[in-house]
């Protein structure tokens, strides 16, 4: 399954890849990290990025 983390103001994709409860192998990573790495803000609109403004959905091919 494909995790997509989308910022909820401009839609600026954030995050496209395995689910991130699933990828066992990287220990420790999960959604607020993956914000972090963005300095938990949108560097497309520069919204305040936490689990609250962003779109977590996930696709099956």
């Amino acid at each position: 399954m494909t995790e997509l983390i989308h910022c909820e103001k401009c839609e600026f994709l954030l995050y496209y890849g395995e689910t991130i409860s699933e990828r066992l192998y990287l220990g420790g990573l999960d959604e607020e990290k993956v914000l972090q790495r963005y300095k938990n803000h949108c560097p497309n609109c520069g919204n305040e990025l936490n689990l609250k403004t962003v779109k977590i959905s996930f696709k099956t091919w």
